[in-house]
Order: structure tokens, then sequence, then C-alpha cells
């Protein structure tokens, strides 16, 4: 019986792993531009919806503008990125959080600069951590990692988070290529899923007439601007768990 368990084991292992790295990245992101789920737009590129759904985000910045309101010693302020998967009957959660102990009251550009910065660096180990073992074992997980659009779909939830803009306004204001001209997109990108992420890059070639472009360059070039560090990191938390 024991020889049998270790059988099963070691089998699931392997298939796991032909599992990983058999993941065809390319075809899941056609399928999310296929779906919709994925967008191509002239004024921000791809896009992903999915990714800019304010409501964490929000609820995130919230939670920082009351600490900061009512802090009279150093508090410790947590920020989470979680992705879920239903897997048969249960639903797999690949998570990662991050802590910073905040030592004084910020004033409202540090908060902003500070809420970036905890933003960007969970966004970035977030998207790394999808494409290891043991969190990318399953596909979905790991065709997410550094996927098109989900970078500048998570840009968009941090700005509706601290402008209390719309996301169904700023859909309206975008100009959205049919899925036909985004597959054409796509195809021509010389682009890498690798883990190294230059938001100021990111976000270079875009127009800054258009006010979401201009706003997050103006964030991202005042956190050049502040010498001393607005919070002290501590280890990010890396958890995958089922419900």
């Amino acid at each position: 019986m024991k020889r049998y368990a270790i059988s099963v084991i070691t089998i699931t292992i392997v298939l796991l792993l032909i599992l990983f790295f058999s993941v065809n990245t390319d075809e899941m992101i056609r399928n999310k531009i296929e779906e919709g789920e994925i967008v191509y737009s002239n004024e921000l590129g791809f896009i992903n919806w999915d990714h800019a759904k304010p409501e964490g985000t929000l609820r995130a910045f919230r939670e920082l503008q009351r600490l900061n309101r009512t802090i009279t010693n150093t508090v410790t302020f947590s920020y989470s990125q979680q992705m879920i998967i239903r897997v048969g009957s249960f639903s797999a959660v690949a998570e990662y959080t991050e802590e910073r102990n905040i030592p004084r009251r910020l004033t409202s550009t540090e908060e902003l600069v500070f809420f970036l910065e905890i933003f960007t660096s969970v966004t970035e180990s977030f998207e790394k951590m999808q494409g290891e073992l043991p969190y990318g074992i399953i596909p979905q997980t790991k065709a997410s990692s550094f996927r098109e659009g989900d970078l500048m779909g998570n840009l968009l939830s941090f700005y509706i988070a601290v402008s209390d803009e719309n996301l169904n306004e700023i859909r309206s204001d975008l100009t959205i290529l049919t899925t036909t001209e985004a597959y054409e997109v796509y195809e021509n990108l010389d682009l890498s899923h690798d883990q190294l992420i230059d938001w100021s890059r990111l976000l270079a070639p875009l127009d800054d007439s258009f006010n979401i472009v201009c706003t997050l360059k103006q964030i991202i070039d005042l956190s050049t601007k502040i010498e001393q560090p607005l919070s002290i990191k501590t280890a990010g938390k890396k958890r995958f768990y089922f419900l």
C-alpha cells in the first residue's frame, strides 16, 4: 500500500510538471482577446479588464487613508493580490502579501507615493510568483504571469482608486480596436514574458494628453523625488491554498 501511494504521488508530480512546462501562453492570451477580457486601445495599449477592476485596490487605499488619519505611532499596513481559479469542486488561491511599517503621518502627496510603492512592489512579486513552481502548476496561473494587458489593467485600478474616477467612463473614453486588429498588434509584439518592470518605461510611449497617463506619470515622477523612505518593508508572504 505504501509503495502504491508513493507511485501515485510520483506520477501526479510528473504529470503536473509536464503540464507546467507545456502551457501555451499565446493561445490563452488569444482566448482572452476573443472573449473581450483583454483589449487593445490606442491610448493605453493592451488592457486586461479583469485586472482593472478597482474594488480591491480602492478598499486598500481607503484603509491606508484611515490609518494615516489616526496614526500616532508606527502602524503596519498590508496589501495583497490574489488569483482564484476553479479546480473541479475546489477553488485554488495564489496570493502574495507585503507589509510596511509607517513611522509617521504621511502628507497627501506622500500617501499617493507610498501606495504606489507598495502597489507596484506587490504587483511585480505576484506576477513573478504566478510563473513559478508550485504556484504556476495550474495552467491558468502560469499563463497569467506578466501577460499582456495585466500591468496596464493594474495601473488603471490604481488610478481609479486614487482619483475616484469610474471604470465605465474610462472605457467610453478609449478607442478600442476590434478583435482582429488586436490579434494583429499582438502578433507583431516583440515582447518576452520577463520579470523586469520599468513602470516609467511602460508609460513613456503613451500620450500625456490623456489624463490617466499624465496623472500616473506625475505620481511616478514624485516617487523619484522623495529622498527618505516612507516606510520599512518587511518580507513578502506567498500563499497557495484551496477553498
